[in-house]
C-alpha cells in the first residue's frame, strides 16, 4: 500500500468561486456591435415611425448589446438580422420555432400586463415562474442565434425531449 502512495502524483484541483457572477470576466462580444446597433435602431425607428421619445427608449434598451454577447461570432449581416428581429431568410424550422417563441413571449408579456392592470392578487410562485418563462424573451433568441450561426439542425432534434428540457433549463437560468 505504501508503495502505491509513494508513486501517486499530486494533482491540484482548482474549484472556481461559485459566488462570483458568471459575467465577472468580460464576455466575448460581436465586433460589429457599434455599426450594426446604429443601423438597426435607425431602421426600426424609421420603419415603425417612432417619435423621438420612443427612438430614445429603443437606444436605451440596447437589445443589440445582449445579442452581441449571445452571437459573438455572427457576421455583420446575420448579426443585423438578429438585431432587427427579422430572420425570415432562414429555414422553415427556424421560422416556425421563432414564430412560436414570439407568440409565447407576447402571451407571457400580456399575462403580466393584464394581471398588473387588473390589480389581481399576486401570483403563486408556480404561476409567476410560468409567466416569467414566457415573458423573459429568451426562447425567441434560440432561433435567432441558430440563424446567426447558420446552423442546419433538423426539426426532430429540437422536438426531442432532452433538447426540450435543455431549452427549458436555459430559460430558467435567465429567469432565475
Amino acid at each position: 500500500m505504501s508503495q502505491c502512495i509513494d508513486k501517486l502524483e499530486r494533482v491540484t484541483v482548482r474549484i472556481p468561486d461559485m459566488f462570483v457572477s458568471f459575467l465577472a470576466d468580460p464576455p466575448r462580444f460581436n465586433p460589429n456591435y457599434n455599426q450594426v446597433k446604429a443601423k438597426s435602431e435607425a431602421w426600426i425607428s424609421d420603419f415603425c415611425s417612432f417619435d423621438q421619445r420612443m427612438s430614445a427608449l429603443i437606444r436605451k434598451c440596447d437589445f443589440s448589446y445582449f445579442l452581441a454577447i449571445a452571437a459573438p461570432e455572427a457576421g455583420p449581416q446575420e448579426y443585423r438580422a438578429l438585431c432587427d428581429w427579422g430572420n425570415w431568410g432562414s429555414s422553415n424550422g427556424v421560422q416556425r420555432r421563432f414564430s412560436q417563441a414570439m407568440a409565447d413571449y407576447c402571451a407571457g408579456a400580456l399575462m403580466q400586463v393584464e394581471d398588473f392592470s387588473a390589480h389581481k392578487a399576486p401570483p403563486t410562485p408556480e404561476e409567476m415562474l410560468k409567466m416569467r418563462r414566457l415573458s423573459a424573451g429568451v426562447s425567441p433568441l434560440f432561433s435567432l442565434v441558430e440563424y446567426a450561426h447558420a446552423l442546419q439542425i433538423p426539426d426532430y432534434v429540437f422536438e426531442h425531449p432532452t433538447i426540450q428540457e435543455i431549452d427549458q433549463l436555459g430559460i430558467d437560468f435567465v429567469v432565475m
